[in-house]
């Protein structure tokens, strides 16, 4: 049996142990709190970044289908109602994507404007048929065949800019060609500073 004097020593140490713990709990609190809020914001932020690369991987998708329905052309407007991005985040994202790709700017007749991509036009599918090897000649140069700048922008349905921006590349024959309506190739002469029709020969 624990007599009066030892149970008395006994309480008043386990009181020390306890009032030691108290101060010990009270000096750590600050660094387990922050502690736990450096958790908090770690997972929050990791919880954060992988939404932000699911939302830029959605973006990206639907931005590529747009240019595949599209033919490389695509505006604000449908990708903003697409996409369910308000106009200044879409036309923000366009932005991004025309200075990496080297996309131009195509106005439209009621004010809105195109970013082309040429170099993410989409070709058309192969042909099943075996294709026969082709050659250009260029027609002589005839008055009737000759158009200007401006004719041959509306013929193209592009703005007078892009054929001055284009006229002059290496590539302008067969990407006049893949803009004409019918098909036909175009090249542009210092001469007259006219353009000429290439056609194919079989």
């Amino acid at each position: 049996m624990i007599n009066p004097e030892n149970r008395f020593l006994y309480s008043l140490g386990l009181l020390a142990l306890l009032f030691l713990a108290f101060l010990m709990i009270q000096a750590l609190l600050p660094w387990l709190l922050a502690l736990a809020l450096g958790i908090a914001t770690s997972l929050a932020w990791k919880q954060r970044r992988s939404q932000t690369r699911t939302e830029e991987s959605q973006l990206n998708k639907i931005f590529y289908d747009l240019l595949r329905q599209h033919e490389g052309r695509i505006s604000v407007l449908d990708f903003a109602m697409t996409a369910n991005l308000n106009p200044q985040d879409a036309k923000a994202y366009l932005n991004i994507r025309a200075k990496e790709f080297s996309a131009l700017f195509e106005p439209t007749d009621y004010g809105d404007v195109l970013y082309r991509f040429y170099s993410l036009t989409i070709p058309a599918p192969p042909s099943s048929q075996p294709e026969q090897p082709q050659t250009t000649t260029m027609l002589e140069p005839d008055l009737s065949l000759a158009l200007s700048p401006a004719a041959l922008a509306r013929r193209l349905d592009l703005s007078v800019e892009i054929i001055h921006r284009r006229k002059q590349t290496p590539d302008f024959l067969d990407w006049s060609k893949r803009q004409d309506p019918q098909g036909t190739g175009w090249r542009y002469s210092l001469s007259d500073r006219c353009f000429y029709p290439v056609e194919a020969l079989k």
